[in-house]
């Protein structure tokens, strides 16, 4: 089907593929795939049965896709695509789910997000609450309130994760930033990193590292490190400075050298 603006009351139902310069639909519409340049706007729910290309998509409720590309995906409910995704902006007030990969600028979740494969962001990732992903987390700042799992994640601005991280190869950023009574599983890598109190981190490389009272620490490398009251080390190795609060507890002697071993990641 080839048109340009189509507008529908209440359903919108198309087999084949469309050529639309624009759709608009006040409840569902359903598509074979094909190509939209203009807006697609859907009150309730929009379904596209094959690969489709996009400028944006405005859907209240659920957007379901078998993969595509397109320039914005805006939706209030659930994302769902069962094939990679490459888009500029995902913006999801609920869940976005993606079975493949995907490809964002700039991708917002107010709940969970779900990615079986890699995921890319080039600029910034925010989280309310869970991400999931199989593969790779790659790109620049991520922010996210509960908690992430990934394989690993290889970010080069600042990463900032409320709850728990949870890595099998670890996780990397210019900055990283773990919350109160956060829960680390896989090594922490970066330039300059802060752990708030009560939390529980395994092996952590970095150049600066400030943590708060009451946290439990695996193998720390830093050059300079700041330790609160009553952390817990099992081993730490630095070369400039250390600074500790009250009742630090080492597990074995703090060690200076004058060179730090090579980072992972």
């Amino acid at each position: 089907m080839a048109a340009d603006k189509v507008d529908a009351g209440g359903s919108f139902d198309v087999g084949g593929n469309i050529k639309l310069k624009g759709l608009d639909v006040g409840g569902t519409a359903s598509v074979g795939g094909g190509e939209a340049t203009g807006t697609i706007d859907v009150g309730g729910k929009f379904r596209s049965a094959k690969g489709l290309r996009f400028d944006r998509i405005d859907t209240g409720g659920i957007v379901e896709l078998t993969g595509g590309e397109g320039k914005v995906v805006e939706v209030g409910g659930k994302l769902r695509s069962t094939g990679d995704l490459r888009c500029e902006e995902v913006r999801v007030g609920g869940v976005a789910d993606v079975a493949g990969g995907l490809w964002v600028r700039v991708a917002e979740v107010g709940g969970r997000i779900r990615v079986s494969g890699d995921l890319q962001v080039l600029d910034r990732l925010q989280v309310g609450g869970v991400t999931e992903i199989g593969g790779v987390l790659s790109g620049r700042d991520v922010e996210i309130g509960g908690i992430l799992k990934a394989t690993k994640g290889l970010l080069t601005g600042r990463v900032e994760i409320g709850g728990k991280v949870e890595t099998r190869e670890g996780l990397r950023g210019e900055s990283v930033e773990l919350g109160r009574g956060a829960h680390c599983v896989g090594s922490l890598v970066g330039d300059r990193i802060h752990i708030e109190g009560t939390a529980q981190v395994q092996d952590v490389y970095c150049n600066d590292l400030v943590v708060e009272g009451g946290t439990k620490l695996g193998k720390v490398y830093a050059e300079s490190a700041e330790l609160g009251d009553y952390c817990v080390v099992d081993k730490l190795v630095y070369t400039k400075e250390l600074r500790e609060g009250e009742r630090v507890i080492h597990r074995n002697p703090p060690e200076r050298v004058e060179k730090l071993p090579s980072f992972p990641l």
